[in-house]
């Protein structure tokens, strides 16, 4: 109740979105029971946000009510402001972590068999969902040419290989590892992701089904 009543104060003011009460006792009388409990009197509350996003909050509490002044109120939104830029990067990292998860939710339910694998040493590191199926007793730490197709040397025409350095270049082809009288057509292409070492390059392969 002690939260909700918080929440349910939350307005844009010069000062920041704050809540703000300087008497709980004049609030709802459903809240009087907790408020009495928690000898809560007053409160203000300033959010700690990011663009539209809310990171936390800060505010001050009180026994009995007070009044909240205006340099109660610049004190909070200066700390909200210092605390949003600490929290930024934590922020940040669990952002890029829930965004890595989406995509790899959305690869493990395309059919086509996705992977990514090192340039230099053609070992993949990400296999989605089509292949762990099709090939359960796939692994990593050999070259995907050895992995995937069961052969010692490059696939004849990798799309891999013709990748430029950095490039933005898609190069298709058709390769004719999973079924001879059948080639599979495959897609690959630089993989450019911030925070990953840019002495590891990447690419980005796909192929149709087996």
């Amino acid at each position: 109740m002690r939260n909700t009543l918080i929440l349910s104060g939350y307005k844009a003011t010069s000062y920041g979105v704050m809540s703000i009460c300087e008497d709980t006792s004049k609030a709802a009388d459903r809240y009087q029971p907790a408020m009495a409990t928690l000898h809560l009197g007053a409160f203000a509350h300033c959010m700690i946000t990011h663009g539209s996003d809310t990171l936390g909050c800060i505010g001050f509490e009180y026994s009995r009510p007070h009044a909240i002044d205006a340099e109660c109120r610049h004190a909070l939104s200066v700390f909200a402001v210092i605390l949003g830029n600490i929290l930024l990067t934590s922020y940040s990292d669990d952002k890029l972590r829930q965004q890595n998860m989406q995509l790899r939710s959305l690869l493990d339910h395309m059919q086509e068999m996705i992977y990514v694998v090192d340039k230099i040493t053609m070992s993949p590191i990400y296999f989605n969902r089509s292949i762990r199926q099709a090939l359960p007793d796939v692994n990593a730490g050999h070259p995907c040419y050895q992995v995937l197709h069961k052969r010692s040397t490059p696939c004849p025409g990798c799309p891999v290989l013709q990748l430029s350095g950095e490039g933005s270049e898609y190069i298709q082809c058709d390769l004719s590892n999973w079924d001879k009288d059948r080639p599979t057509c495959t897609r690959a292409c630089n993989l450019h992701i911030d925070k990953i070492d840019n002495t590891r390059p990447l690419a980005l392969v796909i192929q149709e089904p087996i």
